[in-house]
């Protein structure tokens, strides 16, 4: 898994579940699309081999 951040701004979405970002909330970046460290973690479970945002 690769590092997590805490996000600091407003006007960002996850992209995979498309909700907003909130700040304070932990995401984590392929350094093009942003997304919740927890949905990041899901899909890797249902996918390990996935590297499809460079987090494998």
């Amino acid at each position: 898994m690769s590092r997590r951040y805490l996000m600091d701004c407003e006007g960002y979405s996850c992209g995979i579940c498309y909700k907003p970002i909130k700040i304070g909330e932990l995401y984590v970046t392929d350094h093009g699309a942003l997304y919740h460290a927890t949905c990041a973690e899901e899909a890797m479970a249902v996918d390990p081999v996935a590297n499809w945002w460079g987090m494998a």
